[in-house]
């Protein structure tokens, strides 16, 4: 879904514009700045409505894409609008049913990994992230016969997401005793990992997938103007929230040593962008070793 949020001339406010039948709510908490847009869409997911919230800074009118919620909802909206375009008469409830034996399917939209990983991995995008965590979850679940707690109830839980992330790496071999994971995300602040364990994991990883291709490199994505000359040299992921900052990821060293690395500082009150210049400066020892 997109929308546009406009700044006022006054540049004391902003107007979020949505040009679609399907809408969400949002909680806007944007700072409007000078020169710096980093925007984050913070979705509750105890709460089942259609409310955000978008945090960070603005300081320009931008465009903003925005994953479905909920695609029953969306489809309705779509198909509310054909009725109106072609004068279809229908004013009665939508009813959702079993997809009957032997329909015929007429077309499908589907995306690779490739595509839907850019916004997670490049770009932090924590909504993208849960989205994608709870699709997974559903088809994990439907693959080992979990049960919805109830007819009708969606299988794309957090809690089976949680499932598949426990029983993926158990399978691998790490130690689930050293993370805890309560959402797909990353944004609450009850997550927990440790350095060694995302050294861990990223080693199989790569040992498994070609997991660079998914991630970010110097001077691009949220690693824009930052590590520019480990270009291609670099592939990491950075992780902030209040209070605590992280970058993760696989390297070639000066003298052509494969690494992995994982930096994670807690607890500091220092202004971010003095950490992450710290972090820079530990990566630079780590390629020069």
């Amino acid at each position: 879904m997109n929308l546009r949020l406009v700044i006022s001339r006054e540049r004391d406010s902003i107007n979020i514009v949505q040009q679609d039948r399907y809408r969400f709510s949002f909680i806007n908490q944007l700072q409007i700045v000078e020169d710096d847009t980093n925007i984050k869409i913070v979705k509750d997911y105890s709460n089942i409505q259609n409310v955000m919230a978008l945090l960070g800074t603005i300081s320009d009118d931008t465009d903003l894409s925005i994953p479905v919620n909920d695609p029953k909802y969306l489809f309705i909206s779509r198909l509310e609008d054909a009725f109106g375009k072609y004068s279809v008469p229908y004013g009665d409830k939508f009813y959702f049913k079993t997809v009957p034996l032997g329909a015929k399917k007429i077309a499908s939209v589907s995306h690779s990994i490739e595509e839907v990983s850019v916004p997670i991995l490049k770009y932090s995008d924590n909504f993208s992230s849960e989205v994608l965590f709870r699709v997974a979850a559903n088809t994990y679940a439907k693959k080992n016969n979990i049960k919805p707690l109830a007819s009708g109830m969606s299988l794309g839980t957090t809690k089976n997401g949680i499932l598949m992330f426990k029983s993926f790496y158990s399978k691998a071999g790490l130690d689930m005793q050293s993370i805890k994971i309560v959402d797909g995300s990353g944004v609450s602040r009850y997550n927990a990992a440790s350095p060694k364990w995302l050294c861990d994991a990223l080693i199989y990883l790569n040992k498994k997938t070609d997991i660079k291709k998914y991630m970010e490199t110097g001077d691009e994505g949220t690693l824009k103007k930052r590590l520019r000359y480990l270009k291609d040299n670099i592939y990491a992921k950075t992780g902030t929230h209040n209070g605590l900052s992280a970058l993760s990821g696989l390297m070639k060293t000066r003298k052509g040593k494969d690494v992995v690395f994982s930096i994670v500082v807690q607890s500091f009150s220092m202004p971010q962008g003095s950490l992450k210049a710290f972090e820079d400066d530990l990566v630079d020892c780590i390629f020069n070793l």
